[in-house]
């Protein structure tokens, strides 16, 4: 019985189970921190790297080349664009294209099939080789192949050209409703947050502005969002942020804690959230671009497709053109290399977008609609109601000693009184008469300065007329107790 219960080790590890890879129930309730990747890719990172800084790989001449395509047009540039002798700027240009410059392997390739063929027809005719070899003066086969499949080529290479095109323009869409619904987002919290709560302006400024940043490091881990936002953030808010799973996840949430315990109307709270959710949108949209591409199956056929017509095309251009191939060859090959080059660099949109010059331009208006908030609200206060002030302040009485000029004596409490008009107080401003005045030439500030000036005197005039009612009140006292005197 004990021979039999002796097991040895290799049976003893078959017989025991093996430990669970699972969580414990009581664990899974605990929430576990997500190790978090220094770029924060949309990508899943590779496996034992979330936990230490990645290396930074050196990009290649092709991937820097990128950059170069990030273009931002003004007023200047679109005149160039437009000149009359664009044709031959951009023929000057071409040693600069980069485009050119990343098909300059296939090119060569190509160029050397042409330049072999030439070479080796031109040995051929002078008796080089020994009987056997065949000449390629005549090849129908070449030229049937070229000819019948030239239309299937050239609408492969027009749906690789429009659907890399279309990928990039719903990008910079994307893009560019995010630039305009950050500025919506911004004015509404201006207006709608209440005029003494500053904090909560200037935290929906800044994490506007963080969303914005962190949603280009998402695409373009080119940056760090220290670099990025250690002057926009607070010290803590980018350490929480920069620890974050999804840095673009969590700015939409603090911008939705902001909106939620600002004390506002449901419905503005509901109009600020539909910007959020279109926030939303941009970043699922921009995560479905760079997942998705182009199904693979469409561009591996198209480049084979094309490698091979054009490793063909000489054998069939040599019997008419001779010599006069190669140069040929050459141009071809760099045409329909360039036009599937270029629907190579627009399918990943995101690497030739100018989101850096987005991402400044959302700065840059979100900070202005948060300083000029204050200025804007007076500005307008008084270009809106400037006659129906100065009316107003005007009807006011004034204490004496004042620098108006005494109208009337009220005998009764001693008080000297004047009708302010409209005229007075403009002259006393400096701002000419009421009828030569243009209100939309006028200097708000120095009005701003007078209305806070008569606020001061109509106050000092208040207390003046209570001091005045209680005199009033202790005179007729006066007068009820003294006996009344008859004139003989």
């Amino acid at each position: 019985m004990q021979k039999s219960m002796s097991l040895k080790s290799g049976q003893l590890a078959r017989v025991l189970p093996k430990p669970s890879t699972r969580t414990p129930s009581l664990l899974r309730s605990i929430p576990q921190r997500v190790p978090t990747n220094k770029w924060n890719s949309p990508i899943e990172p590779a496996p034992g790297t979330t936990d230490r800084e990645p290396e930074v790989k050196v990009k290649t001449r092709v991937e820097e080349a990128r950059k170069y395509f990030r273009t931002v047009y003004d007023f200047p540039q679109w005149e160039k664009h437009r000149k009359q002798t664009r044709l031959i700027d951009r023929l000057l240009t071409i040693p600069q294209s980069h485009i050119l410059t990343n098909i300059l392997p296939s090119v060569y390739w190509v160029t050397g099939v042409s330049t072999m063929l030439c070479w080796y027809q031109a040995a051929y005719e002078q008796g080089a080789f020994p009987e056997g070899f065949l000449s390629v003066q005549v090849n129908p086969s070449a030229q049937s192949f070229v000819s019948t499949t030239s239309i299937a080529l050239s609408l492969l290479l027009v749906f690789r050209t429009n659907t890399g095109y279309a990928r990039w323009d719903e990008a910079r869409k994307m893009w560019g409703g995010l630039l305009n619904r950050s500025r919506d987002l911004m004015r509404q919290g201006a207006t709608v947050f209440p005029a003494d709560d500053i904090e909560a302006k200037k935290a929906l400024a800044r994490w506007t502005i963080a969303f914005a940043r962190v949603l280009r490091i998402h695409f373009q881990p080119e940056v760090t969002v220290d670099a990025e936002l250690k002057d926009i953030l607070e010290p803590a808010e980018l350490i929480r942020l920069r620890d974050a799973p999804h840095r673009p996840v969590f700015a939409l949430h603090c911008i939705s804690q902001i909106i939620q315990n600002v004390g506002m109307s449901p419905m503005h709270q509901m109009q600020m959230s539909q910007n959020l959710t279109f926030f939303q949108d941009v970043l699922g949209g921009c995560e479905r671009l760079l997942r998705a591409p182009i199904p693979v199956s469409y561009t591996r056929h198209t480049a084979r497709f094309l490698f091979l017509w054009l490793t063909i095309l000489p054998f069939s251009l040599y019997p008419s053109l001779g010599i006069w191939t190669i140069p040929t060859v050459f141009g071809i090959s760099g045409v329909l290399c360039g036009i599937e080059e270029i629907g190579v660099q627009c399918e990943e949109p995101f690497g030739v977008l100018p989101l850096d010059v987005i991402c400044n331009r959302i700065q840059a208006d979100v900070m202005s609609t948060l300083k000029e908030d204050t200025d804007a609200k007076q500005l307008l206060f008084i270009t809106m109601h400037r006659k129906e002030r100065v009316s107003d302040i005007c009807a006011k009485r004034s204490p004496v000693g004042s620098a108006y000029p005494v109208r009337s004596l009220d005998k009764a409490s001693g008080l000297a009184t004047i009708d302010i008009k409209p005229e007075d107080v403009v002259q006393v401003a400096g701002m000419g008469s009421m009828d030569s005045i243009d209100w939309n030439q006028v200097d708000y500030e120095q009005l701003l300065e007078s209305e806070r000036d008569l606020q001061r005197l109509e106050a000092e005039l208040n207390s003046f007329s209570g001091k005045a009612d209680k005199q009033l009140s202790e005179i007729s006292k006066m007068l009820s107790n003294e006996p009344v005197r008859t004139n003989n």
